[in-house]
C-alpha cells in the first residue's frame, strides 16, 4: 500500500463523495463544493473538513506544487478560506507540506518529492478528467493539467 493517498470529492446533496462515485453534477460549474484528500502515512494534509471550491483548489496545489518545483518553495491560499497550503523543499529530496489557517489547523508532513509529485500528479489528473465529466465545456485544467502531465513524463 502506498504511503501517499489523495482522493478528489465533491459535495453531492449534504455530503462529499469521492468525485469519481459522482454521476451528475446539477450545481454551479463555477463553484464546485468540494475537497481533497492528502494523507501521508496516515496523517491527513489536506482533508474533507477543509472543503471549498474544488474545481478552484486543485489547480492552487498544482500551482504550489510547480513553483515548489522551480523555485524550492511554493504556497497558496485557499479560493474562500483564510487557509495556507505550503509545499517546500527540505532535505534530500524531500518535500515539506503545511496547511494552516494561523490559529486552529496546523498539519504538517514530509514525504519523497518523487512520489509526491507521481501521487498528486495522477490525483490531479484524475480530478480534471472527472470534472470535465461533470461540468462538460470548461477548460478541463487547461495549463494545470499540462503542469501535473509533466511530472509523470
Amino acid at each position: 500500500m502506498s504511503r501517499i493517498r489523495v482522493q478528489s470529492y465533491v459535495r453531492n446533496g449534504d455530503d462529499l463523495r469521492p468525485i469519481a462515485e459522482v454521476q451528475r453534477y446539477d450545481g454551479d460549474c463555477m463553484y464546485v463544493p468540494g475537497a481533497i484528500s492528502l494523507m501521508i502515512d496516515g496523517s491527513e494534509v489536506l482533508g474533507t473538513d477543509l472543503w471549498d471550491d474544488v474545481n478552484w483548489l486543485w489547480p492552487f496545489v498544482v500551482r504550489a506544487f510547480d513553483e515548489c518545483r522551480r523555485k524550492g518553495v511554493g504556497r497558496r491560499g485557499f479560493p474562500d478560506q483564510p487557509i495556507t497550503f505550503k509545499v517546500e523543499k527540505v532535505w534530500k529530496g524531500n518535500l515539506l507540506l503545511t496547511v494552516t489557517d494561523g490559529a486552529l489547523i496546523n498539519r504538517v508532513a514530509v514525504a519523497s518529492g518523487g512520489e509526491l509529485y507521481e501521487a498528486v500528479g495522477r490525483a490531479a489528473l484524475d480530478f480534471f478528467d472527472d470534472f470535465q465529466r461533470l461540468c462538460p465545456g470548461g477548460d478541463g485544467g487547461g495549463e494545470e493539467r499540462e503542469i501535473a502531465a509533466s511530472w509523470l513524463a
